[in-house]
C-alpha cells in the first residue's frame, strides 16, 4: 500500500554500479526506523540476475509503490550508519567505498565487502573535514577523495598501511567532482577560477559564480608509496 512501514526502503539514491557485468547496484537506502518517524540512510546492494526480465516490473500509481523485476534480491549491509554521496564499488565488485559521519559528525570514508549483508564497515579516514568525491583506483588499493576542497588518497589493500593517508594537493583552490583515468595514473576535478572574455572582462555563471574548469593532476606513485 501507499502506507510507510518500518523498516522498508522509502527512497533509494547516490546508487552506482559495483561490478563490470551489471550483477549488483549498490544505493543508499532511506528506511523509515521502528519508531515510525525518524529515518535510516544506510547501504545496500540489489542483486541483478543476468537473465532479469524488465517487463515483470511495476512502475507504481497513486495508492502502490513500484516493484523492481522479478528475481532482485536486496540486501541491507549497514544498520543506523547515515550514509551520505554517492557509493562506489571497486574494480573488481569485491568492496563498497562511502561517506558517513564519524564520531564527531564529519564525513569519514569507509570501505565494506559488497558481499554479504550487515555487516561491519571499516573506516579508512580521519580527516579534520568531510570527504566527498570518493573513487577507486583501478588497482583495488587505494580510493581517493576530496576533503577541505583537497584531493587526498588512501591506502585500502590488505597490507598493515590499510588506512594511510596522503595529501596530494597543497593550496587554497576548492577542487570536486573528482575522476580517476583508466589506468590510475591521472586525476581530473574542476576548480572555480576567474573568467574572462574576449575582451578581458570578467564573465560569470548564471548564478553569479565563477565558472568552473576541469583539471588534471598526474600522480607520482613512486612518492605516494
Amino acid at each position: 500500500t501507499g502506507e510507510s512501514v518500518a523498516g522498508e526502503i522509502e527512497k533509494a539514491y547516490g546508487d552506482s554500479w559495483i561490478d563490470s557485468t551489471g550483477s549488483m547496484r549498490a544505493f543508499i537506502g532511506q528506511v523509515r526506523a521502528q519508531n515510525g518517524i525518524d529515518y535510516e540512510n544506510d547501504l545496500f546492494v540489489a542483486d541483478i540476475p543476468l537473465d532479469i526480465n524488465i517487463s515483470s516490473a511495476f512502475s507504481g500509481t497513486q495508492d502502490h509503490y513500484p516493484e523492481p523485476p522479478e528475481g532482485i534480491v536486496i540486501r541491507r549491509l549497514t544498520h543506523g550508519k547515515g550514509v551520505t554521496g554517492i557509493v562506489r564499488g571497486s574494480y573488481d565488485g569485491s568492496r563498497i567505498a562511502f561517506a558517513a559521519p564519524d564520531d564527531k559528525g564529519r564525513d569519514q570514508m569507509y570501505v565494506i565487502s559488497a558481499l554479504g549483508s550487515d555487516q561491519e564497515a571499516v573506516q579508512l579516514t580521519r580527516l579534520a573535514s568531510p570527504v566527498s568525491s570518493i573513487r577507486w583506483h583501478p588497482s583495488g588499493e587505494w580510493v581517493f577523495c576530496i576533503s577541505d576542497g583537497k584531493v587526498f588518497v588512501t591506502y585500502a589493500g590488505s597490507r598493515p598501511k590499510k588506512g594511510k593517508t596522503i595529501q596530494l594537493s597543497n593550496d587554497r583552490l576548492t577542487r570536486d567532482q573528482l575522476v580517476v583515468s583508466p589506468d590510475g595514473n591521472l586525476l581530473a576535478y574542476v576548480i572555480p577560477v576567474v573568467t574572462r572574455d574576449q575582451s578581458g572582462a570578467i564573465v560569470k555563471d548564471a548564478s553569479g559564480n565563477d565558472f568552473r574548469q576541469i583539471f588534471c593532476m598526474k600522480l607520482d606513485w613512486d612518492t605516494i608509496k
